[in-house]
């Protein structure tokens, strides 16, 4: 069971993580004259999920990469 609410725990971290990337991300590009695509520039919640995916599998990536930097 442990291993289960771990899981839910990073999974419901994960998606609060990609939130506030992609909100930074979606104020950072215009001012650095970046045009993001039409379909991603939605409240997360709204973000198509093929999209989603990607940005969890790079957030995941990045906190791997910092844990081992880390530690």
């Amino acid at each position: 069971m442990g291993d289960l609410t771990a899981g839910a725990v990073f999974a419901d971290f994960l998606d609060q993580a990609c939130e506030v990337l992609h909100n930074a991300y979606e104020k950072a590009a215009p001012r650095h004259g970046w045009d993001t695509q039409t379909g991603s520039r939605v409240p997360w919640v709204e973000v198509p999920e093929e999209n989603k995916a990607t940005m969890r599998e790079a957030v995941a990536e990045l906190l791997s990469w910092y844990e081992r930097q880390v530690n």
